[in-house]
């Protein structure tokens, strides 16, 4: 098997097709995708240094490892890092390869001539108890000097099984007493229609009204509507036509006097549905939940074997379920003197005190 290593532009126009049905026939997070990491990787600027490695069985891609080279600092040193691309936007981060092939993924990787100089090598997000967990700590173990590895988000998720009627009689009263008071409180507010955008039903108006509610909500005080970041907005501008061309799009907005004031921006693709961004007018607290309550009651007639909240664990999504997928970030040291010598004295940081908010690297930029 070889590894060949190709620039972002080159690996759409030659590694796009096979790398898509290796995401499907894996059952691969659909972030993984081709097209959705190109909406990634545009919107933050990124496709001069993205890079993607490749590992072909003669003429058959085995497995692609789409990430980046960054220069860091750690205790005032500089260091060489490799992070997959995944640690951008991050659902469930893994390895797009079978088990039996990703170990000659990543590994072939880092002896390639383009990337053996690393230092650091950093993924976040990974889920605990996966098949890349376990890789990881193999690879640490065999090329790392040090690996720190800390917990990640808890994203609760709802097993989806049955119908809605048989998912609320597993509630308790308060909350079907919630779910009947948002219904009310909404319809005395004028509530006249809920706007669905399913499989490749996508239009512009759906940005629109997106950005119109962002506009209206908490976050905007708080700075962090999408429109007040350009990354993001351009991130989510790419995103939703990415989804539609998928046949992926999941969203509803709710709409008070025709006027939209909360959505839930979801991706629906082989049985998965994930939340990825919902927001509602802050004069509406009632909205959010509506919104929220239609979309999961909606996923029961749409054949959804999981409803994905992603994220960390909100009270506001513990008020559905308790079930968790874990996560961990991993930092793995090489076994050169500088990177081994930073390893150890962040490993002895670790030891003294409770993990920060700050990573043990950080970019220089």
């Amino acid at each position: 098997m070889e590894i060949r290593i190709f620039n972002w532009i080159e690996a759409q126009e030659t590694l796009a097709h096979e790398w898509a049905r290796l995401v499907g026939e894996l059952g691969i997070n659909p972030s993984h995708d081709p097209r959705w990491m190109d909406a990634t990787v545009r919107s933050h600027e990124l496709c001069d240094e993205a890079r993607v490695a490749a590992l072909f069985d003669g003429d058959r891609l085995r497995g692609v490892f789409p990430f980046r080279q960054r220069r860091l600092h750690s205790l005032g040193l500089p260091l060489l890092g490799i992070e997959p691309l995944t640690n951008l936007v991050s659902y469930h981060a893994q390895l797009i390869a079978a088990e039996d092939d990703a170990y000659r993924l990543l590994g072939g990787a880092l002896e390639h001539p383009l990337l053996a100089a690393w230092d650091l090598l950093h993924f976040d997000n990974v889920p605990a108890g996966s098949a890349t967990a376990g890789l990881l700590e193999r690879i640490g173990k065999e090329r790392g000097s040090r690996m720190i590895r800390r917990d990640g988000e808890n994203s609760p998720y709802i097993k989806v099984s049955g119908d809605w009627q048989q998912f609320l009689a597993t509630r308790n009263n308060k909350f079907r007493v919630n779910a009947t008071r948002a219904i009310r409180k909404m319809a005395e507010a004028g509530e006249t229609g809920m706007a669905w955008y399913i499989g490749a039903d996508h239009s512009g108006q759906l940005l629109e009204q997106i950005l119109a509610i962002e506009e209206l909500s908490w976050k905007a005080d708080a700075g962090i509507a999408i429109q007040q970041n350009p990354m993001e907005g351009a991130y989510h501008a790419l995103l939703i036509p990415t989804l539609s061309e998928m046949g992926a799009l999941f969203a509803n907005v709710l709409l008070v006097h025709d006027r939209p004031v909360a959505y839930v921006l979801c991706c629906h693709y082989r049985g998965w549905i994930g939340q990825l961004k919902t927001s509602f007018d802050k004069q509406l607290a009632a909205a959010g939940a509506r919104v929220i309550d239609a979309s999961v009651q909606r996923a029961f007639g749409e054949g959804a074997e999981i409803y994905d909240f992603l994220g960390d664990a909100a009270p506001h999504k513990l008020r559905w379920t308790h079930d968790l997928c874990l996560h961990g970030n991993y930092w793995i040291y090489s076994k050169r003197l500088l990177p081994s010598f930073i390893g150890a004295m962040k490993q002895l940081q670790e030891r003294r005190q409770p993990p920060a908010a700050a990573e043990p690297a950080a970019a220089s930029h």
